[in-house]
Protein backbone atom coordinates (compact mmCIF):
# COMPACT_ATOMS: atom_id res chain seq x y z
CA UNK A 1 0.00 0.00 0.00
CA UNK A 2 2.71 2.53 0.97
CA UNK A 3 4.78 1.84 -2.59
CA UNK A 4 1.49 2.34 -4.37
CA UNK A 5 0.85 5.69 -2.35
CA UNK A 6 4.56 7.01 -3.28
CA UNK A 7 3.86 6.19 -6.84
CA UNK A 8 0.22 8.00 -6.79
CA UNK A 9 2.16 10.83 -5.09
CA UNK A 10 5.04 10.72 -7.83
CA UNK A 11 2.32 10.85 -11.15
CA UNK A 12 0.83 13.53 -9.51
CA UNK A 13 3.88 15.70 -9.17
CA UNK A 14 5.40 14.78 -12.18
CA UNK A 15 1.34 16.24 -13.62
CA UNK A 16 1.63 18.92 -11.35
CA UNK A 17 5.06 20.31 -12.40
CA UNK A 18 4.10 19.30 -16.24
CA UNK A 19 0.80 21.39 -15.93
CA UNK A 20 3.14 24.45 -14.54
CA UNK A 21 5.44 23.95 -17.24
CA UNK A 22 2.95 24.26 -20.06
CA UNK A 23 1.06 26.89 -18.32
CA UNK A 24 4.31 29.08 -17.91
CA UNK A 25 5.47 28.10 -21.69
CA UNK A 26 1.11 28.96 -22.66
CA UNK A 27 1.73 32.33 -21.15
CA UNK A 28 5.14 33.12 -23.16
CA UNK A 29 3.07 32.86 -26.24
CA UNK A 30 5.36 29.90 -26.59
CA UNK A 31 2.32 28.21 -27.79
CA UNK A 32 4.06 25.04 -29.75
CA UNK A 33 6.23 24.28 -26.69
CA UNK A 34 3.11 24.03 -24.60
CA UNK A 35 1.15 22.31 -26.61
CA UNK A 36 4.28 19.27 -26.51
CA UNK A 37 4.39 19.66 -22.65
CA UNK A 38 0.51 19.70 -23.01
CA UNK A 39 0.37 16.49 -25.68
CA UNK A 40 2.71 14.48 -22.59
CA UNK A 41 0.03 15.04 -20.39
CA UNK A 42 -2.68 14.14 -22.19
CA UNK A 43 -1.26 11.02 -23.66
CA UNK A 44 -0.63 9.72 -20.32
CA UNK A 45 -3.63 10.62 -18.73
CA UNK A 46 -6.39 7.87 -18.68
CA UNK A 47 -9.30 9.47 -16.63
CA UNK A 48 -12.01 12.09 -17.18
CA UNK A 49 -8.98 14.44 -16.75
CA UNK A 50 -7.54 13.59 -20.54
CA UNK A 51 -10.30 15.82 -21.88
CA UNK A 52 -9.08 19.05 -19.88
CA UNK A 53 -5.54 18.39 -21.15
CA UNK A 54 -6.80 18.01 -24.59
CA UNK A 55 -9.19 20.94 -24.16
CA UNK A 56 -5.91 22.86 -23.28
CA UNK A 57 -3.99 21.41 -25.73
CA UNK A 58 -6.75 22.34 -28.57
CA UNK A 59 -6.22 26.20 -27.18
CA UNK A 60 -2.26 26.41 -27.33
CA UNK A 61 -2.66 25.01 -30.89
CA UNK A 62 -5.63 27.48 -31.74
CA UNK A 63 -3.68 30.36 -31.06
CA UNK A 64 -0.42 29.41 -32.58
CA UNK A 65 -2.48 28.57 -36.22
CA UNK A 66 -3.64 31.92 -35.33
CA UNK A 67 -0.52 33.72 -34.35
CA UNK A 68 0.63 32.08 -38.13
CA UNK A 69 -2.38 33.57 -40.24
CA UNK A 70 -3.68 29.70 -40.46
CA UNK A 71 -7.31 31.08 -39.85
CA UNK A 72 -8.83 27.82 -40.15
CA UNK A 73 -6.75 25.29 -38.28
CA UNK A 74 -7.09 28.40 -35.47
CA UNK A 75 -10.76 28.44 -35.90
CA UNK A 76 -11.20 23.96 -35.82
CA UNK A 77 -8.63 24.10 -32.50
CA UNK A 78 -10.52 26.74 -30.99
CA UNK A 79 -14.03 25.04 -31.35
CA UNK A 80 -12.78 21.61 -30.17
CA UNK A 81 -11.09 23.72 -27.16
CA UNK A 82 -14.72 24.55 -26.25
CA UNK A 83 -16.32 21.76 -26.48
CA UNK A 84 -14.08 20.05 -24.70
CA UNK A 85 -13.23 22.23 -21.84
CA UNK A 86 -16.96 23.12 -21.26
CA UNK A 87 -17.26 20.39 -18.56
CA UNK A 88 -14.94 22.26 -16.55
CA UNK A 89 -16.25 25.52 -16.03
CA UNK A 90 -15.45 27.59 -14.10
CA UNK A 91 -12.20 26.05 -13.24
CA UNK A 92 -10.65 22.99 -12.82
CA UNK A 93 -6.83 22.35 -11.72
CA UNK A 94 -6.67 25.98 -9.87
CA UNK A 95 -6.88 27.24 -13.73
CA UNK A 96 -9.90 30.11 -14.41
CA UNK A 97 -11.35 27.53 -17.75
CA UNK A 98 -13.96 30.32 -17.95
CA UNK A 99 -11.42 32.92 -18.60
CA UNK A 100 -9.50 31.33 -21.53
CA UNK A 101 -12.70 30.76 -23.24
CA UNK A 102 -13.86 33.68 -23.04
CA UNK A 103 -10.76 35.20 -23.86
CA UNK A 104 -10.49 33.05 -26.95
CA UNK A 105 -14.21 33.63 -28.01
CA UNK A 106 -12.40 37.00 -29.80
CA UNK A 107 -9.87 35.20 -32.47
CA UNK A 108 -12.62 32.45 -33.13
CA UNK A 109 -14.77 35.69 -34.37
CA UNK A 110 -12.01 37.09 -36.15
CA UNK A 111 -10.59 34.02 -37.76
CA UNK A 112 -14.53 32.82 -38.81
CA UNK A 113 -14.12 36.70 -40.16
CA UNK A 114 -11.25 36.51 -42.14
CA UNK A 115 -12.59 32.76 -43.75
CA UNK A 116 -15.72 34.30 -44.67
CA UNK A 117 -13.77 37.14 -46.62
CA UNK A 118 -15.46 39.36 -44.20
CA UNK A 119 -13.62 42.65 -42.73
CA UNK A 120 -13.52 42.35 -38.79
CA UNK A 121 -13.53 45.20 -36.93
CA UNK A 122 -11.94 43.72 -33.66
CA UNK A 123 -8.94 42.10 -35.09
CA UNK A 124 -7.62 40.44 -31.40
CA UNK A 125 -3.71 41.12 -31.20
CA UNK A 126 -2.54 40.31 -27.82
CA UNK A 127 -3.09 36.23 -26.96
CA UNK A 128 -4.63 35.60 -23.48
CA UNK A 129 -2.94 34.20 -20.90
CA UNK A 130 -3.87 30.96 -18.28
CA UNK A 131 -4.94 32.30 -15.30
CA UNK A 132 -4.61 30.40 -12.19
CA UNK A 133 -7.64 31.12 -9.43
CA UNK A 134 -6.97 30.36 -5.35
CA UNK A 135 -10.15 31.60 -4.25
CA UNK A 136 -12.72 33.80 -6.02
CA UNK A 137 -10.95 37.34 -4.88
CA UNK A 138 -7.12 35.96 -5.12
CA UNK A 139 -6.09 35.46 -9.34
CA UNK A 140 -2.73 34.89 -10.20
CA UNK A 141 -1.02 34.49 -13.78
CA UNK A 142 1.92 31.83 -13.58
Amino acid sequence: MKRFCSLRNARNDWLRQRLEMAVTLFNRQEFFEAHDVLEDIWMEERSRERRFYQGLLHVAVGFYHYGHGNYKGALSQLTKAEQKLNAFLPQHKGLDVRNILDESAPFVLAARSRLNGLPSDAQPTDFPALRYRQTENDERTV
